[in-house]
């Protein structure tokens, strides 16, 4: 019910509407996720990477935002959001994934997805590259 008047909603819950439509619709796709998964759309806003997920022998690190109101920051000392660096900086990945995780996922890379929802829940991903610019459209 609370998809219908998403729009009007708190950043917050913007931020955890989109995680959600997120992670259900890469779920639905075979998607592995190997985060703690958001439950609520009330949830207290986290920082870090929003999702992981393996799908074969690929990882995939994955940042919502909602349509229209948020973007990919970039931090006091120049690391943009979703870039390697920041991927890689303050321990995000190990936080995500623990260490045995975190140890296939060096040893075969990953990708990188914007995934852009829009009020009605529906998904658009952007594949990044290595400093976070978008190089294309995802299809899972």
């Amino acid at each position: 019910q609370w998809k219908n008047n998403i729009s009007t909603a708190s950043n917050i819950r913007k931020g955890n509407f989109g995680e959600i439509a997120s992670d259900a619709f890469l779920a639905e796709k075979n998607f592995q996720p190997l985060h703690t998964r958001l439950e609520s759309i009330d949830a207290a806003t986290r920082q870090g990477i929003d999702g992981v997920f393996k799908r074969g022998d690929e990882y995939f690190i994955v940042e919502a935002k909602y349509k229209g109101t948020a973007t990919l920051s970039t931090l006091s000392d120049g690391t943009k959001q979703m870039s390697d660096a920041w991927i890689n900086g303050n321990n995000r990945l190990a936080d995500a994934v623990g260490p045995v995780v975190l140890q296939d996922i060096n040893a075969v890379g990953y990708r990188r997805l914007l995934a852009e929802v829009s009020p009605d829940g529906s998904v658009v991903y952007k594949e990044l590259d290595a400093n976070a610019n978008v190089i294309g459209i995802f299809n899972p």
